[in-house]
């Protein structure tokens, strides 16, 4: 008796818990994104709309190529064919750097900034637009001098 009870419970939750568990493997995953699309709700992450746009994978927005620029004093102006673009290098004040903003102004992106070792720093990739970005880097020394240059970075078409 107890053991043909303990094996009808058993069947009962691995029947309610596997049940769902097989439903989401064979439903249809365009419905679950057309659920979202209707919604107010939070979409998904744009990786996972990749899956599920009706345009070919080359022409999706989603698709970047991201370049890394070293900076130096003198640079005032580069070219990139890249959406998102890192800079690295170092500040050109002489004295120990306490802070340093990276704003792309012709978007509004504010880039997370990285300090390496002396005065050197990273940011994180910024977004840039089509054409020319104007990016606005600006430091803080230890003695809370303000220094600020402008860096114009063109971005071409891919295809150039």
């Amino acid at each position: 008796m107890h053991e043909s009870r303990f094996l009808i419970i058993t069947l009962f939750l691995v029947v309610l818990v596997g049940a769902p568990a097989v439903y989401s493997v064979v439903k249809d995953p365009q419905a679950a994104f057309e659920k979202y699309e209707s919604s107010d709700e939070r979409k998904p992450a744009s990786v996972g709309l990749l899956a599920y746009s009706d345009e070919p994978v080359a022409k999706t927005k989603g698709i970047s190529e991201s370049i890394t620029l070293k900076l130096d004093c003198k640079t005032s102006e580069e070219s990139v064919k890249g959406t998102h673009l890192r800079v690295t290098g170092t500040s050109c004040v002489k004295e120990d750097v306490k802070e340093v903003s990276v704003v792309n102004t012709s978007n509004g992106f504010t880039a997370s900034v990285i300090f390496t070792t002396g005065n050197g720093f990273t940011t994180d990739f910024i977004d840039l637009k089509d054409g020319e970005n104007n990016l606005l880097i600006s430091t803080v020394d230890s003695k809370g001098q303000k220094s600020t240059r402008s860096l114009v970075v063109k971005r071409l078409p891919a295809s150039l």
